[in-house]
């Protein structure tokens, strides 16, 4: 810490501590299947995501498809009439979620589909609302509208088996407004165990929620404020960009309203549910590191490590020991499997 003396008035310039930095492995296996080159800023795109079989194959979501991957050969089948929300119950199981039909997977297989009489498909049909996470406990969670806010969102349990609803949670919009730049509504991470991690804006933090109901509420976590200037606007323009104009065609760039500062993380990145427990959260690129970054999060709230890619690549699921990775080159995308390094 040093002291710096501005009109007689001595500050203390105290340095942010930068966390330990972690660089993604390289891949010992990839698919030989390319797919359509997406944005990096998935907000409007189909997400891709991954979940490892115990057998070692990989379900994939990619173009509005399922698939399944197999990293030995690098081949990848399509599964048949395969469209909807997808949800991992368990190490091998999974659904299919479409708005009048479910099916249900066991090892990429389908074994079953719910009637769209089922009252958990009829949940979700009447609420126009996709499940996006599941436990092993029995429970499927989705994010509702809260009731007469247009600024909120309810995270909400469903028990398969009963269909009984428990809203555990609120989910805060914040800076979603027309020409707003870094727009922050907070987004939840769900782990098979029923814990549930929720990364907050202003300041950036963690909570945590307990499957047992219990909350531990992170503390902000420390980061090195970055002033928007003519040249973080360009980075971030360049990054987000195209989406925005899908949002808002037409709309100029002296038009955006930015922030004093860049934002830390973007609600069109969720926070990703790591197999350990712990959650990462993919940091908004900016000047001083336009790599691909993740900020790795423990259930205490506090930042343990970044981890660091390629500025093409993106996190798109794990295995037990193994981390799934999208890269983008040029028109399409590629999908390979990496060491799990920190």
């Amino acid at each position: 810490m040093r002291a710096l003396s501005t009109a007689g008035v001595v500050l203390l310039a105290v340095a942010v501590v930068q966390p330990p930095t972690t660089r993604l492995a390289p891949a010992n296996a990839r698919l030989t299947k390319s797919f359509r080159a997406y944005s990096m800023n998935r907000m409007l795109e189909p997400a891709f995501a991954a979940q490892e079989l115990s057998d070692g194959r990989v379900l994939i979501t990619a173009d509005r498809r399922f698939l399944v991957g197999d990293m030995r050969s690098g081949q990848a089948t399509a599964l048949p009439d395969s469209t909807g929300a997808f949800v991992s119950l368990s190490r091998d199981s999974s659904l299919i979620a479409a708005r009048n039909s479910w099916r249900v997977l066991v090892a990429g297989v389908p074994v079953g589909q719910l009637p769209s009489t089922n009252p958990i498909v009829a949940y979700f049909r009447n609420n126009l609302v996709d499940p996006i996470g599941a436990d092993i406990r029995g429970n499927l969670y989705t994010e509702v509208p809260s009731s007469g806010s247009g600024d909120s969102f309810s995270i909400t349990r469903i028990e398969r088996r009963t269909g009984a609803i428990t809203r555990v949670a609120t989910l805060a919009l914040v800076g979603m407004r027309k020409g707003g730049v870094c727009p922050n509504l907070e987004r939840a991470a769900y782990f098979s165990d029923g814990w549930i991690a929720i990364a907050r804006a202003q300041p950036y933090r963690v909570d945590w929620l307990s499957a047992d109901g219990d909350w531990i509420h992170g503390a902000p976590i420390e980061t090195r404020a970055v002033p928007v200037t003519d040249i973080e606007k360009r980075i971030y323009h360049a990054w987000e960009g195209k989406d925005r104009e899908r949002i808002f065609p037409g709309l100029p760039l002296d038009e955006l309203v930015w922030p004093s500062t860049m934002c830390e993380w973007h609600s069109g990145y969720t926070p990703l549910a790591m197999p350990d427990g712990r959650a990462m959260i993919y940091r908004v690129p900016n000047s001083t590191m336009t790599a691909t970054r993740y900020d790795v999060i423990n259930r205490r709230g506090e930042r343990e490590r970044q981890v660091t890619m390629e500025p093409d690549q993106a996190i798109i699921g794990f295995g037990v020991s193994t981390v799934y990775v999208r890269t983008v080159d040029g028109s399409t995308a590629t999908i390979s499997r990496h060491p799990l390094n920190w």
